[in-house]
């Protein structure tokens, strides 16, 4: 299968990249999506890679951007171990919750156990009301840089 992953560095061909961050040096720029990863990352299963610790890849470079990602240098890698499947349906339905739904512990945690389950969204008979389906995402540990699909613009 082929992955791309979306970068504001620039890596050389070849390199390994491993996930190194924590959860404490994670930053969000809006305390929605703060929030709604604090709760994915809740009801993560054991052994899952989190979503705090783990390096984020698409089989399309035009999902890179649906999915949140950066489109600054778009890379070609090869995953070293694990690949999780999610589909980011779950997790933008958690950002767009309201307090009461928030509130609504079962609600929250079959969104948050669907997304860890990697099974499609439409699957599973959720979907979000007037807007297109949402990519999957795939989380590994560490991949391979194989190629450079689009390079970020210099400045």
């Amino acid at each position: 299968m082929t992955y791309y992953h979306g970068s504001a560095v620039e890596f050389p061909i070849g390199i390994t990249v491993t996930a190194k961050r924590s959860a404490s040096s994670v930053r969000f720029s809006h305390p929605l999506i703060l929030n709604a990863e604090k709760i994915i990352e809740h009801y993560r299963p054991i052994g899952a890679v989190s979503r705090f610790c783990g390096l984020f890849m698409t089989r399309s470079v035009r999902d890179i951007k649906l999915a949140g990602g950066h489109t600054g240098n778009v890379y070609r890698v090869q995953p070293l171990g694990i690949v999780e499947p999610h589909d980011w349906t779950f997790m933008q339905r958690i950002v767009m919750m309201s307090k009461k739904e928030l509130a609504n512990k079962k609600l929250v945690q079959s969104l948050a156990e669907a997304y860890w389950s990697g099974k499609r969204s439409v699957r599973l008979g959720w979907t979000l009301k007037g807007r297109r389906k949402l990519p999957m995402e795939y989380l590994t540990r560490s991949f391979v840089i194989k190629e450079l699909v689009e390079e970020a613009p210099s400045r």
